[in-house]
């Protein structure tokens, strides 16, 4: 064999090895870009988990949410402070999620759950009165989204909550 046999056969079995490696590589980035993706959707799972929960173990809080849902105006000063607070928390979370499919790191497969979710909020009259007064503290690109997406779906029952305006209006007086 000659020297440049030799080099020729050394190049091939160092260009299979690179080879390799850029495919070890690339595993490695998928199986971390499917672990990143997990990671934060645990994550908003999570904060939603924990603002409802906080919303669900309190009844005067459940009371002025559902009651500013329904009908924000009718809601005294003191509860639409209260009322408010939630709405942004809620919306903060929904506008990250947002963020994260927008950027990739959320599978698309969950965006139309999600999406039916936030429609579900968006639309009640008494969170669009709150909208009206404070969405300007939002991205303009949410902004834009909440405004397609309450276009293409309008008010619908379904979603998070399941809430269309009349049902809101009872389980706020409800919890009178």
């Amino acid at each position: 064999m000659t020297m440049a046999t030799f080099s020729a056969i050394a190049e091939i079995i160092a260009a299979l090895g690179i080879i390799a490696s850029l495919v070890f590589v690339g595993e490695q980035m998928r199986r971390n870009t499917r672990s990143v993706k997990g990671a934060t959707y645990q994550s908003v799972i999570s904060e939603v988990v924990s603002s409802t929960t906080a919303i669900a173990a309190d009844k005067d809080l459940a009371r002025i949410f559902f009651a500013g849902l329904a009908n924000f105006d009718a809601l005294d000063m003191a509860e639409q402070q209260r009322a408010g607070f939630l709405f942004t928390t809620i919306f903060r979370q929904f506008e990250n999620i947002h963020y994260q499919w927008e950027n990739g790191f959320m599978d698309q497969e969950n965006r139309a759950g999600w999406e039916n979710a936030i429609s579900s909020y968006y639309n009640l009259p008494g969170f669009r009165k709150w909208w009206d007064i404070r969405g300007h503290i939002f991205s303009e690109r949410f902004r834009d989204f909440l405004k397609e997406s309450s276009d293409d779906l309008g008010e619908h029952e379904g979603g998070l909550v399941g809430l269309t305006s009349a049902p809101v209006e009872k389980a706020a007086q409800a919890t009178d």
